[in-house]
């Protein structure tokens, strides 16, 4: 059976998970992320409004 729900855990809703590999995760993602935001700010408002993503 998989799980699909957070209550099907049979710890529910004590979970235990190991942070060793995710501080790297996380510190990754926030470099990532300030070049990104860096980008975005570069960006002047007529070519921002040239690149809209449609709904």
């Amino acid at each position: 059976m998989s799980l699909k729900y957070n209550w099907q855990h049979p710890n529910w809703p004590k979970f235990t998970y190991k942070s060793d590999g995710l501080h790297k995760v996380i510190a990754d993602y926030r470099h990532l992320s300030s070049h990104l935001q860096g980008q975005v700010a570069q960006l002047n408002r007529k070519r921002c409004s040239n690149h809209t993503v449609p709904v």
